[in-house]
């Protein structure tokens, strides 16, 4: 194995009283839930140190959600001098010798548990989970997550939000009424106050809807009350409607060129729509709108991981157009302004895409406010509602009250 270079990366103070809890934890599975953009990576790698240091360990691995948070992973850790391979196969088994272990994919591993039990049982290796509720979406997954690395010496489980067991319990998680326990939990009003994380705003948008269903022609706007059915269409009208999203996108991209022009010169905007058609059209609709050519990250595009990659480093690229791939994990820390264009409503997923405009960045003027605008859908506006008032909180501790108008 590599040669193993002493920690020298500072941590947050978080990040330590996570990891002496950590130390004092007497079972194999640790879950830390911090919020979205504290700093979940660093934490996670310097418990991998220690480990590999104290030999409790002799190789890691990361199991993750797609292909390009492994390189992403791979990349953090090599700041640090700890090297992952990112491009690891089930027919390779393990890693080189020349690395302290790898990076895949829960699908990867769903695909050959075996392979991975059997590495895991050879040599003693620590298991890092990023985002382990994507485990959940079906009982194979479970089964085969359990089997494969039932053998580990340890299971540190990062996540950024509460999950819930629903009809598939996510293996090596303790619940407490339905809802996952974590072993230490950091959240937004926290790491707002810590100045971890940036308050966010939430713009609303209401509009005049119309749209057939089943025969029917139906007309609401997002005040009116209507069955969680016809909300959904409702919600999937208006994202699809250039007289709706036009004028949102309009004000976002002001919004981002203020940014730009008085405090931020790289400052950029994430829209995040419901499917690749959606997300080239909106694409296309921003060209329209702002005279500005806007970046597309789709699944389906072999250069999807590298567009998100030159995007996060160019400052002139303004505007990046994604469907999943930019909601969880991802870092773009030049990201202040954002549209929510897609019809998921699941309040883990909302807050993901909320996580990726909160990360604060140093030498810039705080309280470094980032946007999300929003359909008025009551859906989503009650998990705006719920953030604001997290934010609030901490708001009136840290900030006089001329400041905090600046919130609404």
């Amino acid at each position: 194995m590599k040669t193993l270079p002493a920690w020298t990366a500072p941590l947050r103070d978080w990040q330590g009283r996570a990891l002496s809890a950590v130390r004092t934890h007497q079972t194999k599975d640790f879950l830390a839930m911090a919020t979205p953009a504290a700093g979940k990576t660093r934490f996670a790698l310097r418990v991998v140190h220690e480990y590999l240091a104290k030999q409790a360990a002799v190789r890691v691995l990361v199991v993750c959600p797609t292909n390009h948070l492994r390189t992403q992973w791979s990349d953090a850790a090599g700041k640090i001098g700890l090297q992952l391979d990112p491009a690891l196969t089930n027919e390779q088994a393990a890693e080189a010798p020349d690395y302290h272990g790898a990076v895949v994919t829960y699908q990867q591993v769903c695909l050959a548990p075996a392979v991975f039990q059997r590495v895991c049982q050879s040599k003693k290796t620590l298991l890092i989970f990023d985002e382990l509720h994507h485990a959940g979406d079906g009982k194979n997954w479970g089964k085969a997550l359990r089997s494969a690395f039932e053998p580990a010496v340890f299971r540190l489980i990062l996540s950024g939000t509460p999950f819930r067991s629903d009809n598939n319990p996510i293996p090596f998680i303790q619940y407490e009424q339905g809802e996952s326990r974590a072993d230490f939990a950091y959240g937004y009003t926290d790491a707002i106050r810590d100045s971890v994380c940036r308050p966010i705003v939430f713009p609303s948008y209401e509009g005049e809807l119309s749209w057939l269903s089943e025969g029917r022609e139906h007309h609401a706007t997002f005040e009116d009350g209507l069955k969680f059915n016809r909300q959904r269409e409702r919600l999937k009208t208006a994202l699809l409607q250039d007289t709706w999203l036009g004028p949102v996108i309009t004000d976002a991209h002001a919004q981002l060129t203020r940014l730009r022009k008085e405090e931020q010169p790289d400052a950029g905007g994430l829209i995040v729509c419901m499917d690749q058609d959606h997300a080239r059209w909106v694409a296309d609709l921003v060209a329209r709108i702002t005279g500005t050519k806007a970046e597309v990250a789709v699944s389906d595009d072999p250069a999807a991981s590298r567009t998100i990659e030159e995007f996060a480093g160019h400052a002139k690229q303004q505007w990046l157009v994604a469907v999943n791939m930019v909601s969880e994990g991802v870092d773009i820390p030049r990201l202040r302004v954002g549209v929510y264009g897609t019809n998921v409503i699941t309040e883990m997923y909302f807050r993901q895409v909320v996580g990726r405009f909160v990360r604060m960045q140093e030498g810039l003027p705080k309280p470094q406010r980032a946007w999300l605008y929003l359909p008025k859908d009551p859906v989503l506006v009650h998990y705006a509602k719920q953030i604001k008032a997290e934010r609030d909180h901490v708001l009136e501790d840290i900030m006089p009250a001329g400041q905090r108008d600046l919130f609404g």
